[in-house]
């Protein structure tokens, strides 16, 4: 099989790479791991936006962080928030 027709066979697959919080709220953070992706061959970088009064119960919002340590923000609700980056950050 002819390299040609095998790349139209199996073409460059689409690589996503999956960031979650660890960029601690920090939007430099944020554009470093998005060029380490883009370095590592990633197409392209998803992050997840979220309402964390509306997904998070009255309970759980108001409770303490199980990791103090690592929580930036107290109550749990308040330290979601303070990880959600705006639409135009995202943007």
């Amino acid at each position: 099989m002819s390299i040609e027709l095998n790349k139209k066979l199996h073409p460059k697959p689409i690589v996503v790479a999956e960031h979650c919080c660890n960029h601690m709220g920090d939007i430099d953070i944020v554009m470093k791991m998005i060029s380490e992706a883009k370095t590592a061959g990633a197409s392209f970088a998803k992050f997840q936006k979220w309402n964390a009064q509306e997904a998070l119960s009255e309970l759980y919002y108001h409770s303490e962080y199980p990791e103090s340590r690592h929580s930036f923000g107290e109550p749990y609700g308040k330290h979601r928030e303070n990880l959600e980056f705006t639409i135009d950050q995202h943007y």
